[in-house]
This record gives C-alpha cells, sequence and structure tokens, in this order.
C-alpha cells in the first residue's frame, strides 16, 4: 500500500481538480488521475495507492462506486457527492465540497502516513514550528493560553489526529502537567485567541483560516498550524535524503 499516493477519478472533466491538485500538494501526496475505470484498474494495480477520491459529476452510478470501495477495501474512498450518503460506510466517504475533503484526507494521513518519525530532531522543529506560526498569527507568549495552545498542537500531531475526543484527551493531558482543569485550559486558550484576534491588524490572516469573517476556532487553529508542521518535516526529510 503507497500511503503517499491518491487517484482521483472522473469521468469528464471537473471543476474540482486544480482544488484536488492544491489538496494533495498540501499534504505531499501524489496525484494521479485518470477519467476510465480501465486506467482506474491499471493505476491501482501499478500503484496500490491509499486514497480514491471519486467526482460522480453526476455521472458514476453508485453501484461503481461501491464496487470499487469493495475491491480495494485497505483504501480511503472520498466521494464528493452527498447525493450519495446511502453508500457510505466502512471505508467509504461522503464529503459535501473540496473544504471538507481536506480536513479528511489530513486527518486519515496523519494516522497512516510512515513518512514522519518523531525524531529528537522532529520534535524541537515541531515546537519550534508551532510557536513561530502562533507569532505569526499575533498571540502573545507569555500568556498562559497560548502555552496551552502550543501543547495541545504538538499533543494533537504527535498523537496523529485532531478531533473534539482527542481535543478533550489532550486537555487532560496538560492539565497533569500545568495542575490545571481542562474547562480552565480550554477557556484560557479562547481568550489568547481573542486576545491574538484583537491585537492583529491583519485580520485577514485569521479569516483565512476560518474562510469566514469570524475569529477561527481551536480546532481551526490548530489544524491549520498542524499542516503547517506536516510540510514543513516533510520538506526537511525530502532534502536531506536528496
Amino acid at each position: 500500500m503507497n500511503n503517499n499516493s491518491v487517484v482521483f477519478f472522473h469521468m469528464s472533466d471537473t471543476n474540482n481538480y486544480n482544488n484536488v491538485y492544491d489538496i494533495c500538494t498540501k499534504v505531499n501526496l501524489h496525484l494521479f488521475d485518470c477519467q476510465k475505470l480501465d486506467i482506474l484498474a491499471y493505476i491501482m494495480e501499478k500503484v496500490c495507492p491509499r486514497y480514491i477520491i471519486i467526482d460522480t459529476n453526476g455521472k458514476i452510478s453508485k453501484n461503481i462506486c461501491l464496487n470499487i470501495a469493495n475491491k480495494h477495501k485497505d483504501c480511503f474512498v472520498y466521494i464528493i457527492d452527498t447525493d450519495y450518503l446511502d453508500i457510505s460506510k466502512n471505508n467509504i466517504y461522503i464529503v459535501e465540497n473540496c473544504k471538507q475533503l481536506e480536513l479528511i484526507i489530513a486527518n486519515h494521513y496523519r494516522c497512516f502516513s510512515n513518512i514522519i518519525e518523531l525524531s529528537s530532531e522532529n520534535e524541537r522543529q515541531c515546537y519550534s514550528c508551532i510557536i513561530n506560526e502562533l507569532d505569526k498569527l499575533y498571540f502573545r507568549p507569555k500568556l498562559i493560553g497560548a502555552k496551552y495552545m502550543t501543547e495541545l498542537i504538538y499533543e494533537l500531531f504527535t498523537n496523529s489526529s485532531i478531533s473534539n475526543i482527542k481535543c478533550n484527551a489532550m486537555y487532560k493531558k496538560i492539565g497533569y502537567k500545568y495542575n490545571a482543569k481542562v474547562n480552565s485550559i480550554e477557556r484560557a486558550i479562547r481568550f489568547s485567541i481573542n486576545k491574538a484576534y484583537q491585537n492583529c491588524k491583519e485580520k485577514s490572516l485569521f479569516h483565512n483560516i476560518s474562510k469566514t469573517e469570524k475569529i477561527p476556532t481551536i480546532k481551526e487553529i490548530a489544524n491549520y498550524i498542524l499542516d503547517k508542521i506536516i510540510l514543513e518535516i516533510n520538506k526537511t526529510s525530502i532534502t536531506s535524503k536528496s
């Protein structure tokens, strides 16, 4: 199984290609584009990718999607079409748009990528990247919430996931380290985010994270910086090998 490859299968030209390409580039995945079933079969046999993205574009039947997923049960199959929700099961994930697709792929990639190994050098690099990114977002390092946020992102990275459940588990772990309650940790992080937003003169920095005119959530900022860490460590890893 090639954990770094994704196949994008669609029956005709789609407006989503550029978005899918950008998503794959962001997490260092190699994209194979195909529009025919025989080409898909060939790629699956030769490459054995971890991920399959299907853009139905109204032209791919549910039976075809199910057959693809059943034949390749070790793959994550993402279908960009909410009309296919009734076949969402096991390894099939239905997404509404490319923004949702990006979040799901990023989560799965962190869980199953075999590129990133958390060496002592990577640990230092991880902390450095978190601090630099929070600094760019005008977080005040002296605020305890900023320290909690740094620890939260680091723990999420080392545990290869980001979700509400995982965040709560990380709050407990941080609480043991700082002798603090979960509620006070979350409250302090939210306070530091609000302060950073108030102090930031370029609100677009935050709006680009949340994709709205609102202050981004803890999860959105953590996810944004996790992507930065992955890109940075992958880039270093690739450079050192070349």
